[in-house]
């Protein structure tokens, strides 16, 4: 992969954007929303009209309607334009979102966040910013009622990311990555879905605030539950913190007070309200608890001009000297995509590089997203070595359908022209995985680690939208020569080796490192390899595989390439069934081994791809 980083220019890249932008006639005559009656709207989205059909935007796309219970509407802000949504459709910044009655939403974001809303919840999206070149997300979200559930993720690709909740009384800055927010109102004599008084409006934040919600008698407080690192909750005004939120404690801003809870019933309540169902799967039923309590006494004054002008205004800076919520990254720290339960390992060595005379040859493996959709359309991963620096080109094959394909190879100009090829619907337009090359592990003659694109890669095959996941695990070194193979073969040799294995573990919900051992026995005279195990986990989730019988080892070509057809394989203890595990041999005299490993099940909505690599005594 690093020689496509290398060469490849920015010229040279070419990014396919048209995902689900244009929606057309066919999804306007697939009913979406409007037989909802208009009483069942509330009354701040009375006054749009409503179209049954998706609505593109001018903004920057930031994310996609990955599931949906009941009925969404999605308001483009700028020009006040309005639809019912479904799953699949594109998010804008500058977007709101309405969940209605006994509905449900759940939002993937480029960034990988993921957001869940409960029933009627106002949820807006104010600045969002995903650069992959300087490793930096930005986010700015903002509430005014309703449940909702993030999950920030880290992912390592990111070295400064910010997130932030913007709600009417409190600015939640993010430390962690998941948490919930709940925004509950003291009726006195108004509803919280009252139009109120409307004010002017950037057009880049909520157009239609409730100027005199204080004036009203209506009084709102946040409470937030954190379930993993810290909350910095900031005044919307002011920009001073006021309270820190840590793992199992949740937060009322109306009665400034805390509560430790191990059980976290707060965050699980919430949680069970916004999660999104499957086709006949039952709700959740969270335990009750007691409504927040309101001190006679509690001084609201602060609270009274909350919808002002500036409420979300764009200029309102809400980081104070000595109150940063940046989470930094250094180069060395790579951190898992979730819960910070697998940090890969630091790489300390200097990576080799190949040349034209001799070339770093290896693997590949990669996860391909069903965009339209958001689910998992297959995992693929080169079958036979390839050379991967000076001048990649290389084919990654489905799991599912062998006769789809990735190829990535360089042009004699340097630049790339890699493809998707899904048979019986045709071959993308190019795309470039042009990125950064992470490592996270080297021998002598072998080392491996990920690649991550600078910008997400989405492209079109026929009449489906697909996307190229975040990152591809690849393994490259200097495979053994054949009269190195032979000799072995000749005096009968056979060894065992042993060594690590990792990958990456991704559903609809979630991404993790997966880190772990393998361990294998060649017999060079046979021309066999068997007892291939490997066992890899992280933050849950876990895959292992066990090889039944034997299989070849190719000993007349260069590396010794065998593939592995025969054993059972297992994604957190369901067996898949489809999976690949290829590899090679390394170095003088086969000292090292190593390849790529996939599985999947599209129907359950999951996978897992990596590499392992190791060596014998």
């Amino acid at each position: 992969m690093r020689t496509r980083i290398r060469h490849a220019t920015l010229l040279g890249i070419l990014l396919i954007s048209a995902i689900l932008l244009v929606a057309g006639p066919a999804l306007g005559q697939q009913p979406r929303g409007l037989a909802v009656p208009g009483t069942d709207l509330p009354d701040d989205l009375r006054d749009f009209a409503i179209k049954d059909y998706y609505v593109p935007s001018n903004f920057e796309r930031v994310g996609v309607i990955h599931g949906l219970n009941g009925h969404v509407v999605v308001v483009h802000r700028a020009d006040n334009q309005a639809f019912f949504g479904k799953p699949g459709d594109p998010i804008f910044e500058n977007d709101e979102i309405y969940t209605l009655d006994a509905s449900r939403v759940r939002l993937r974001f480029t960034t990988e966040d993921v957001v869940n809303l409960a029933p009627n919840t106002r949820f807006g999206v104010d600045e969002f910013e995903d650069n992959r070149r300087e490793n930096k997300k930005t986010s700015l979200f903002s509430m005014i009622k309703g449940k909702a559930m993030f999950y920030a993720l880290r992912l390592f690709r990111y070295r400064d990311a910010r997130f932030r909740v913007k709600t009417p009384t409190a600015v939640v800055g993010v430390r962690g990555t998941k948490f919930g927010v709940d925004i509950f109102w003291t009726d006195k004599g108004a509803t919280v879905d009252s139009r109120g008084v409307l004010v002017a409006d950037s057009g880049r934040g909520f157009d239609l605030y409730l100027a005199q919600a204080g004036q009203q008698g209506l009084q709102s407080g946040t409470i937030v539950a954190c379930g993993d690192g810290a909350l910095d909750l900031l005044d919307p005004q002011t920009g001073q913190q006021f309270a820190q939120v840590f793992p199992n404690e949740d937060f009322n801003t109306l009665t400034q007070q805390k509560t430790f809870d191990p059980a976290n019933l707060t965050l699980q309540n919430i949680q069970g309200s916004s999660e999104v169902l499957e086709e006949g799967e039952e709700p959740k039923k969270p335990e009750v608890l007691a409504p927040p309590s309101v001190p006679a006494d509690i001084a609201l004054d602060e609270y009274s001009t909350l919808f002002t002008q500036d409420f979300f205004s764009d200029t309102n800076e809400i980081f104070t000297e000595g109150v940063n919520t940046t989470n930094t990254q250094s180069d060395q720290e790579i951190l898992d995509l979730t819960d910070n339960c697998s940090k890969l390992p630091v790489f300390e060595g200097v990576p080799f590089d190949g040349t034209s005379e001799n070339p770093l040859m290896g693997y590949f493996a990669v996860l391909v997203k069903l965009q339209s959709a958001g689910t998992i359309y297959d995992v693929f991963a080169s079958s036979s070595l390839c050379e991967l620096d000076p001048e990649a080109d290389c084919y990654g094959y489905a799991c599912q359908d062998p006769g789809d394909y990735i190829h990535f190879y360089d042009t004699e100009d340097g630049g790339e022209e890699d493809t998707l090829h899904i048979s019986g619907e045709g071959v993308s337009d190019p795309f470039s995985f042009v990125g950064e090359d992470r490592y996270v592990g080297q021998l002598n003659y072998l080392q491996w680690g990920y690649s991550v694109p600078d910008n997400p890669i989405y492209t079109s095959v026929g009449s489906s939208d697909y996307e190229i996941y975040n990152l591809a695990w690849f393994i490259e070194g200097y495979p053994t020569h054949t009269d190195s193979l032979s000799d072995l073969a000749s005096h009968g040799s056979e060894y065992s080796y042993t060594g690590e294995a990792y990958g990456t573990y991704y559903d609809s919900s979630s991404s993790e490192n997966l880190l772990g051992t393998y361990s294998s026995h060649v017999n060079f005279g046979t021309g066999k390899i068997s007892n291939f195990v490997m066992d890899l986990a992280g933050c849950n989730h876990s895959v292992e595989f066990t090889q039944s019988g034997s299989a070849s080892v190719d000993t007349m070509h260069e590396g010794g390439p065998f593939s592995i057809s025969s054993g059972t394989f297992k994604i957190d203890g369901s067996e898949m069934g489809c999976w690949s595990v290829q590899g090679a041999h390394f170095g003088p005299e086969a000292k090292e081994q190593g390849g790529v490993w996939s599985g999947s099940c599209p129907e359950s909505g999951v996978g897992a791809w990596g590499v392992f690599g190791g060596s014998r005594p």
